[in-house]
């Protein structure tokens, strides 16, 4: 058995409040993994053009279905979800208000930020009892960002050829310590790399200035860069080496208390 994290394929579009000032506040309440009993729609727009989509980018937390994801998967999803209105006949928000209690304890483990607070795992291990009759679900910790799914929904979406769905292996059951060790180590070993020659740090807003005049920045696990549109991305350097971009509509806190340093480009 495996988890995955749910994304939006980053070629897709992306939706943006129409304004954000007014609608933020109903906005933050989908993040907090519960059934929202008082909604009104709200007003959307396309501020990034893509392919079409049947997952469109929006923010963390929160997914944006098409009408066809919802025929095709509320069967199997409704009694975990809450589908919310927008402005828009083709989309519909999706609420996500099963926050499991499947995580391991035992094996995971955590990192804390310069306060002492938790910031997140840094490996994150599941019962595997718990999740048998799991499609979609949060996780207490990171319940304002994190979606995470199992293979039936990820079975059900390839089988279906739902467009814009990407999916980040989060945990394998079959893995074993040993090769999650080997594993770890060799990212490890990569982080080392970024960090041995970074040259001069800069704060974050100095970072995102030098971004803007086309310079690619990194700090640990995280780089930013301008993709070929001109549009600033944030990456996250996976356990498989690879990045994880996407285009925030917020930064996480922990970068804004980073170093940064020069790097180099990324294909995006």
């Amino acid at each position: 058995m495996k988890v995955w994290e749910i994304k939006s394929d980053r070629r897709s579009f992306t939706y943006n409040l129409v304004n954000f000032n007014e609608d933020k506040e109903q906005l933050y309440r989908t993040e907090e993994g519960r059934y929202l009993l008082d909604w009104k729609p709200l007003r959307m727009e396309v501020s990034r053009k893509g392919i079409k989509s049947d997952l469109p980018h929006f923010t963390l937390g929160v997914l944006v279905f098409s009408r066809k994801s919802v025929d095709i998967l509320n069967n199997y999803i409704n009694k975990y979800v809450q589908y919310l209105s927008i402005d828009n006949n083709e989309h519909v928000l999706v609420n996500i208000t099963n926050v499991a209690d499947c995580v391991n304890y035992d094996r995971s483990t955590s990192f804390k930020d310069r306060h002492g607070e938790f910031a997140g795992f840094d490996k994150l291990y599941f019962v595997e009892d718990k999740l048998e009759d799991q499609y979609i679900f949060k996780i207490k910790e990171h319940v304002q960002s994190n979606i995470y799914v199992t293979d039936k929904f990820r079975d059900l979406v390839l089988q279906s050829k739902l467009k814009g769905f990407d999916f980040i292996e989060v945990w394998d059951s079959e893995i074993t310590e040993e090769m999650e060790q080997d594993k770890q180590k060799n990212y490890e070993n990569r982080l080392l790399e970024i960090e041995q020659y970074k040259g001069t740090e800069y704060n974050w807003s100095e970072a995102i200035e030098k971004v803007e005049t086309g310079k690619v920045m990194a700090s640990g696990a995280w780089k930013i860069q301008q993709n070929d549109k001109g549009i600033i991305m944030l990456g996250q350097l996976l356990k498989d080496l690879t990045y994880l971009w996407i285009d925030p509509i917020y930064y996480p806190p922990i970068s804004l208390d980073l170093k940064w340093h020069e790097a180099e480009v990324c294909e995006i």
